[in-house]
């Protein structure tokens, strides 16, 4: 059934007609599965025909087939990479279901999350700024971690080889901006690249584009409260894509203590 918004004029309330109002949107999945199939056929084309050339040449070679068999395991993979990311946008909406809002420390968290991915993102400079002091929000640490995981990877996708990927984090008037920059190629004018589905840009090639991470990140962002935008940069040319949050007031959750303990 519905969910029925929480009438109470409090920071639970506020965050429970948030829920309400994303979960409605959530209930749009039928122009969503409308658009998936024809987007679906065409990622899933490539990596299809790179498995079956690789194994019929393999099945013809008769000597060193361990090439065909290489382009196989490639095609594959990027075949698994489309289904994750199709099970992790189909989770969300259980997810956001099952999700209990705590208050924490959203610096402490930025700074861990930085440091694992620069440790996965090797070949690209990841820059942090702003979060060197406590801002407490109120959410789900989990669903801030995966948005900003994704929206990093967009960054990455789209980043002029050799630069550095920001993230600037500042307070605005009881909120907090959470902005993920990098250099690249500009957004195209008037695209609303939070819709599902969305793909005006082409990034890396060896990643599927399925058009679901940022509207993921803007699920999450309406679910908390917030909001999200993109702008393009001139100098240097780029685009910038900001998170906006409320502040929280209540209980810090200590997410350096929890990473430990796990």
């Amino acid at each position: 059934g519905r969910l029925q918004p929480d009438h109470s004029r409090d920071e639970i309330g506020d965050l429970g007609r948030s829920f309400a109002s994303v979960l409605e949107r959530l209930h749009q999945y039928n122009h969503y599965l409308e658009a998936m199939a024809s987007r679906l056929a065409h990622e899933l084309r490539t990596p299809l025909a790179v498995v079956r050339s690789s194994l019929d040449n393999a099945d013809q070679a008769g000597g060193d087939t361990a090439p065909y068999l290489q382009r196989a395991r490639l095609g594959a993979e990027r075949l698994e990479k489309i289904l994750a990311r199709l099970r992790e946008a189909t989770g969300l909406e259980q997810a956001l279901r099952q999700a209990e809002p705590v208050t924490f420390d959203l610096a402490a968290l930025l700074r861990l999350q930085i440091a694992a991915l620069g440790d996965t993102r090797a070949d690209v400079p990841l820059l942090l700024h702003g979060a060197d002091r406590e801002i407490l929000i109120t959410g789900v640490p989990d669903l801030i971690s995966q948005a900003l995981d994704k929206l990093i990877g967009n960054a990455v996708d789209f980043h002029r080889p050799g630069s550095a990927i920001t993230v600037d984090c500042a307070l605005h008037n009881r909120q907090v901006a959470l902005c993920v920059r990098n250099e690249g190629p500009a957004l195209p004018t008037d695209a609303d690249i939070f819709q599902s589905m969305y793909s005006g840009r082409e990034g890396r090639q060896d990643e599927p584009h399925l058009g679901l991470g940022l509207y993921l990140v803007r699920l999450i962002c309406e679910y908390h409260g917030g909001s999200v935008n993109a702008q393009n940069w001139d100098s240097p040319p780029g685009v910038a894509v900001t998170l906006w949050l409320p502040l929280g007031e209540r209980t810090t959750l200590d997410i350096g203590s929890a990473a430990r303990d796990t």
